[in-house]
């Protein structure tokens, strides 16, 4: 039991900092860690509570506000963050009998917060122990915006554009893959390990998996917590990552020799593959233009052993590059694709970051292609399911740059990932992966 408090208690803690900080969740988990006593056994469990606690925040507070005397949203931050744990476990956690949930948050709140949070605590969420929260889920097309929101845990105003641009159907199951523990699948690097012995190492860690049935080199993983730590992660083995960007990779065709420039590269994962498809030889030209991402990129390629990768730290709006005849452009986006695996972004976003993303998209296409050689191909990439930034951004550089024309990726990735104009599109509850976007631009 005392383990399972030391966890609740750093679930809190990290709950708290999130809610103070505007850095990334996993920047966040880093810190933590790094600066706390922490079993290595006990991570695992603290970071699914707090990824499944932000994933399932808005559902988790509307219950609670329904139940709540007085102004939760002003109230003691610490004591929200212990009442969503509380609330989390009775509605979530399965394994934990409700009364067990009850008296850990009950005592975390005296500890933390003394008697009368304690008491307002336990008041709390005995109710919702008793409350009916399965008729909550009812949905229909004339459910209000603010209901969707609270009962799907996005913003209302995500929820919204969603509709207009997916439809009410398509926009209810985004959300709920959205709000599920997401698939991860990592991708084997065939120059440090063979299938067989990857996968007999699969096997010995206790590890579920199963081979993609598109790209030879991914295998979707479960129970990944050993791995992580493992001799063969730290020797470059292996590399987490999703089957949706193999294939944005696969859309350049790397080829053993080949020079390819990827001028958004950080953290890594496509330019990595890339130059293990290219067997390490050729040369990959890999800028980022933020430091600590061009740090965590130059770390990647070094335990991946790949000495052809050339990473600098450079400005793709801006900065001079190499003329080549394979780009790649893997731009910054708001990530709408990928919500379902970093649970804190649809809290940061704002409908402003829109169009702040679509104009940086505009400007690093707009610079990049000029760098691009003739009858050379450009791959225009985003993880976003939103219109604007992506056929939206090709439009306007098409019209103009009337040199360049969109070459169908038919032939080089499964034609069910391709929408009706031969860009790879990819809707995560249909294709079982990430939201993506690419597209092959041809210089004429």
């Amino acid at each position: 039991m005392a383990n399972k408090l030391s966890a609740r208690e750093h679930t809190v803690r990290i709950l708290d900092k999130f809610d103070r900080s505007s850095n990334r969740l996993p920047a966040i988990f880093e810190n933590y860690f790094a600066s706390n006593e922490t079993s290595f056994k006990s991570r695992p469990e603290i970071t699914h509570l707090v990824q499944d606690i932000i994933r399932h925040r808005g559902y988790i507070d509307h219950i609670i506000i329904s139940l709540f005397r007085g102004n939760y949203k002003t109230a003691d931050n610490t004591l929200r963050n212990i009442l969503r744990l509380g609330t989390y476990e009775i509605l979530y956690r399965d394994q934990v009998p409700d009364f067990a949930a009850v008296d850990e948050a009950v005592e975390l709140a005296k500890r933390r917060r003394g008697k009368g949070a304690a008491g307002l605590g336990n008041a709390l969420l005995r109710k919702i122990r008793k409350a009916d929260t399965s008729v909550e889920k009812a949905l229909s097309p004339e459910t209000p915006i603010h209901q969707m929101a609270a009962l799907l845990s996005h913003p209302g105003w995500m929820i919204s554009r969603w509709i207009d641009s997916l439809g009410w159907e398509r926009t209810i199951q985004f959300c709920e893959w959205n709000n599920t523990v997401p698939i991860l699948t990592v991708r084997m690097n065939s120059l440090q390990t063979e299938k067989e012995a990857f996968e007999k190492f699969l096997e010995e860690s206790m590890v579920q998996w199963e081979p993609n049935q598109f790209i030879p080199e991914f295998y979707t993983v479960h129970r990944v917590s050993k791995i992580r730590s493992s001799s063969q992660f730290n020797e470059g083995h292996f590399s987490f990552q999703d089957v949706s960007s193999g294939l944005v990779t696969n859309l350049l065709k790397p080829t053993e020799g080949d020079s390819v420039l990827d001028v958004c590269a950080a953290p890594g994962g496509k330019c990595g593959y890339m130059a293990e498809l290219m067997r390490n030889s050729g040369s990959v030209y890999a800028f980022d233009v933020d430091a600590d991402r061009h740090a965590l990129l130059k770390e990647s390629m070094k335990r991946l052993k790949l000495n052809s990768v050339n990473v600098e730290q450079k400005d793709a709006t801006a900065d001079s590059f190499q003329v080549s005849d394979k780009i790649l452009i893997d731009a910054p986006c708001t990530g709408t694709g990928v919500m379902a695996k970093r649970a804190d972004l649809k809290w940061r976003r704002h409908p402003s970051d829109l169009d702040e993303m679509v104009a940086v998209q505009k400007r690093i296409i707009s610079h990049i292609a000029q760098f691009l050689e003739s009858e050379g191909e450009l791959v225009y990439a985003t993880c976003s399911v939103e219109p604007e930034e992506n056929w939206g951004v090709v439009d306007s550089f098409l019209a103009d740059n009337p040199s360049f024309s969109v070459q169908s990726a038919e032939g080089r990735v499964p034609s069910r990932f391709l929408d009706n104009m031969g860009a790879l599109s990819t809707f995560p509850p249909e294709h079982g992966m990430d939201g993506v976007f690419a597209v092959i631009l041809r210089r004429n």
